[in-house]
């Protein structure tokens, strides 16, 4: 839909400047931003579109901190603090309780 805006020269030089160093037509930034605005108003939060798109590296994540674990044991084994757990207890503790919560709603495998 075309329209005509009234914006404020400085407004407009800062917009058609952000969207020509973002690579984007000035209408195209105008809109997203406008929606972005939108977003906070309505509470809706722009982040929440990317919950769980990492999911995937959930198992890669819990390799990885494994292996970390086990180096710095070799390195000194007395240099990890007394009442810290490795990360890899903390991640194995996290995904037992995803588990333990897909059975009770009963998506579990």
């Amino acid at each position: 839909m075309k329209s005509t805006l009234e914006i404020p020269d400085l407004v407009f030089r800062r917009a058609k400047s952000a969207a020509a160093a973002r690579g984007i037509p000035l209408c195209e930034f105008v809109t997203e931003a406008v929606k972005d605005k939108l977003a906070i108003h309505t509470g809706e939060k722009p982040w929440v579109s990317l919950m769980g798109k990492l999911k995937h590296l959930h198992k890669e994540t819990l390799r990885v901190n494994r292996l970390i674990d086990e180096d710095c044991e070799k390195f000194d084994p007395e240099m990890r603090p007394i009442n810290v757990q490795p990360a890899s207890a903390y991640s194995e503790r996290r995904a037992a309780r995803e588990e333990s919560t897909r059975h009770r709603r009963g998506d579990g495998k």
